[in-house]
């Protein structure tokens, strides 16, 4: 993360070892006041995220996923939204390459060799046309896409007429931070357990 010099921190170290990732930190994330749930996505919505280039190949983004903990990538083009890759993404791709090293010997079975994971490009494996939200959104919608379609986040955007600027991330653990955090003030007693 950025502090408030402009330093990178240590933290960061980890996720820049690889040097394609980008750290985007545009304004920190809104703090909560007693009383003041969220309302939109963008009272919500991380500011701060990891995003790679279209560049980046599999083996690269896979690395950095492990070394920052992240279970999605926003991948950009330029700072245009260009796809997300899942760490679901990932294990199918895994489990397909481990498949087709078990097929027949002569090849019939109409599949092409797999390609080594660095050599592979993000873009053969990233969703291209990720759901998405727009920062004006009302939370109880975004939270119902991600609910009914089963999506861990949802990239938040801006349309511009050279595309669609990436702008922010709701996470499952937004949404659940902004449910049951008493400083959000949507806490209920009814939650409590009994």
């Amino acid at each position: 993360m950025l502090g408030s010099s402009g330093a990178v921190s240590s933290s960061d170290t980890l996720a820049c070892a690889v040097q394609t990732p980008r750290l985007v930190a545009r304004s920190p994330r809104r703090t909560p006041t007693r009383g003041g749930s969220p309302r939109t996505v963008s009272d919500l919505m991380r500011r701060e995220f990891i995003s790679v280039s279209v560049e980046t190949s599999v083996d690269e983004a896979l690395q950095v996923m492990r070394l920052a903990r992240l279970r999605h990538l926003l991948v950009e083009r330029g700072v245009l939204l260009a796809g997300l890759l899942s760490y679901r993404d990932l294990q199918d791709e895994l489990l397909d390459r481990l498949e087709r090293r078990g097929a027949p010997a002569n090849g019939d079975d109409g599949r092409d060799d797999p390609v080594p994971l660095e050599e592979l490009a993000i873009e053969q494996a990233m969703v291209e046309a990720p759901y998405r939200v727009t920062r004006d959104a009302p939370l109880e919608e975004a939270a119902n896409r991600m609910t009914h379609l089963r999506l861990g986040c949802l990239p938040v955007v801006e349309e511009t007429r050279k595309g669609l600027l990436l702008v922010g991330l709701v996470t499952e653990a937004d949404l659940l931070d902004a449910a049951y955090n008493p400083a959000w003030g949507v806490f209920h007693s009814s939650h409590r357990r009994r």
